[in-house]
């Protein structure tokens, strides 16, 4: 099928967008889960959600990024009671309540190649062959993570088929912050050190058919590119 011009332009905004909502709890004097594994670009959020708020989440000096909820040093919990983070550069980042030190976390961003293009998507392993077995000096994948897909603007998506490594998942709709959203749950674990593909075909509430393919790149912190294709 062919695609008007409009509408490829639109891919490249929408589907690299596609993000991972990662959560963590605020509670017991303690961070949980104490260690998020997310993808460069994603969106860390951190809830208070007692009981005992009065505490902070304070990146570790000396990082690639640094954030901080109390910038102003007033030592409790934002007004809103959450807090957001967008980690734009892959590495390994700690952090700690200033209030109470022993509190501690770790985000772990994994670099990311995003790529849209017409057509059919490309995957690394065909669907149906068996991702070579890795040697125990190689890295073996534990990356397990939903996607959220968004459609260009205007418009919504009211289907998708998702394809990860070849092989079909299951797409759910769920309600993120107030928006009804198409997700699936990417799970690339067991598999050796690579660069796989999600490819996404989806239907717009206007009747367009759009498609776009996200690399993910496992068991490395180097950047490869986040830069949107030239189409």
């Amino acid at each position: 099928m062919a695609i008007a011009a409009g509408v490829v332009a639109a891919i490249a905004v929408a589907f690299p967008a596609a993000a991972t909502d990662s959560t963590v709890a605020i509670a017991s004097y303690q961070f949980t889960p104490s260690t998020v594994t997310v993808d460069q670009g994603d969106t860390v959020t951190w809830n208070w959600v007692g009981p005992g708020i009065n505490h902070t989440v304070v990146s570790d000096p000396g990082q690639a990024d640094s954030f901080s909820s109390d910038p102003n040093g007033t030592f409790g919990p934002p007004p809103s009671g959450t807090y957001s983070h967008r980690f734009l550069t892959p590495g390994t980042f700690t952090y700690f309540c200033s209030l109470h030190t022993f509190m501690k976390g770790k985000v772990v961003v994994n670099a990311v190649q995003s790529q849209s293009q017409p057509g059919a998507s490309v995957v690394v392993t065909p669907q149906g062959a068996a991702a070579p077995k890795p040697s125990f000096k190689e890295c073996i994948s534990q990356r397990n993570f939903m996607i959220r897909l968004r459609g260009p603007r205007r418009a919504q998506l009211v289907s998708a088929a998702v394809t990860v490594n070849g092989k079909t998942v299951p797409v759910k709709p769920a309600n993120i912050g107030g928006r009804r959203r198409l997700t699936a749950q990417v799970d690339l674990r067991g598999l050796p050190k690579g660069q796989y593909a999600v490819g996404i075909t989806a239907k717009t509430n206007d009747g367009r058919m759009i498609q776009g393919t996200r690399r993910y790149t496992t068991c490395t912190h180097k950047i490869i590119t986040y830069a949107l294709p030239k189409l």
